[in-house]
């Protein structure tokens, strides 16, 4: 399978996402952080681009989504992080 890399060779994320595309690791993400992912690619490149890495990562077989059923709070110093515990938790994640 063919993909567009939207990280320069020298980029510190390139190897991370090749190796999501490749299926070397498996991720487990929600909605919101595909979304959350998304908005983030759109500032960087457009919004073709990350619409199509958003649908690229839904459709890989080794990016698990995960609902989330409960809201933990953990985290009290930024707010917004705490989708990545509750992502973490109800993913049932080693890492």
């Amino acid at each position: 399978m063919l993909y567009w890399f939207p990280f320069p060779g020298k980029s510190k994320y390139r190897p991370i996402f090749e190796a999501i595309l490749n299926g070397q690791i498996e991720i487990v993400v929600s909605y919101e952080l595909i979304n959350e992912y998304v908005e983030i690619i759109e500032r960087k490149a457009n919004g073709v681009v990350a619409h199509n890495i958003g649908e690229t990562l839904l459709n890989l077989e080794n990016v698990i989504k995960v609902e989330i059923k409960f809201i933990w709070n953990l985290i009290d110093s930024d707010k917004d992080d705490n989708k990545f515990v509750d992502c973490y938790v109800s993913g049932n994640s080693d890492l």
